[in-house]
């Protein structure tokens, strides 16, 4: 269970949005996101995923689910398309990862893209998410 703590939670990538970004938690080690300058509610975030005329779904075993958490890749590619470093969101990585400022970057769950973003340093060491990939 320790493992799981490690990654995104399932909320996380429902309220994700372009320009939070997203960091370390000093004292869980885990991702956490810093809120985006549009902040929405996580409320309203849940709602639009809940089916119409349902919304006891959120009282029942779906708010469980929501906080089950999901390994998350980082993965930086050469400008050729050749990935060259793959990172799990773990308290490990994040040391080499945030060596790579000004990097982009993308967010992989299960070998699919969700986000793209750019590692950045300073005050707010972390990912900033750029862009959310579109559902097909």
């Amino acid at each position: 269970m320790a493992e799981a703590a490690r990654n995104l939670r399932i909320v996380d990538l429902l309220s994700l949005r372009p320009g939070q970004v997203l960091r370390l938690h000093r004292v869980h080690d885990r991702p956490v996101l810093l809120p985006s300058e549009e902040k929405i509610p996580d409320e309203e975030v849940l709602a639009e995923h809940v089916p119409a005329g349902q919304p006891s779904l959120l009282a029942g075993n779906l708010s469980k689910i929501l906080e089950c958490a999901v390994e998350t890749q980082v993965v930086i590619r050469h400008d050729g398309g050749k990935i060259l470093q793959v990172f799990l969101l773990d308290p490990r990585s994040w040391k080499y990862l945030l060596q790579e400022t000004g990097t982009q970057v993308e967010l992989r769950i299960g070998g699919r893209i969700f986000a793209h973003g750019v590692v950045q340093g300073g005050e707010e060491p972390g990912i900033r998410i750029s862009s959310l990939v579109e559902r097909r």
